[in-house]
């Protein structure tokens, strides 16, 4: 957007020859009397604006979760994947489900949006103590594999159950 300069030009955008361009978006400019757009800074990866004149970082948003965001572009975690927080900046942001588990789609925000594919069972009988195992990260060596067996027990049929077991092989 280009308009007249009054006197100074104000933060969220530069001036040239008389005329006022506001900063792209994705970009913000927190200075008065910038004279060309290479004093509108990217907002920081992991955060992304579609408005333009942003005058503070303040402007540039977190990226949402099941997302990952980069260079101004906000990208869905793949199926399969997940990403339970906020601010994602790259698709390492995107943590993939236990093996034997996918996601129904694209851009899931939660390890509990992982569904056992045929064959694979899960007892959710566990899935109060894994909501508390993943929030404070495995503490030891059994957490981590009760975590990492999630979804990946073999030799059950679709719609069959039995007891969760750590190291069940077909």
């Amino acid at each position: 957007v280009t308009t007249e300069v009054e006197s100074k030009c104000p933060p969220g955008s530069y001036c040239n020859a008389g005329a006022k361009f506001e900063c792209p978006a994705n970009t913000y400019n927190d200075v008065e009397d910038a004279s060309d757009v290479s004093f509108c800074t990217p907002c920081p990866e992991g955060t992304l604006s579609n408005a333009t004149g942003l005058d503070s970082v303040d402007g540039c948003r977190n990226c949402s979760k099941g997302h990952w965001c980069s260079a101004g572009k906000k990208i869905a975690c793949n199926k399969g994947f997940y990403n339970d927080q906020e601010q994602g900046s790259s698709q390492a942001s995107c943590t993939g489900c236990p093996e034997g588990s996918t996601t129904a789609g694209e851009a899931s925000t939660s390890f509990f949006d992982c569904r056992c594919l045929g064959g694979f069972f899960v007892d959710t009988r566990l899935e109060t103590t894994l909501t508390h195992l993943l929030a404070a990260g495995p503490s030891t060596e059994l957490d981590a594999a009760i975590a990492s067996q999630m979804g990946t027990a073999r030799g059950t049929t679709q719609g069959s159950w039995r007891p969760f077991a750590l190291n069940v092989t077909s």
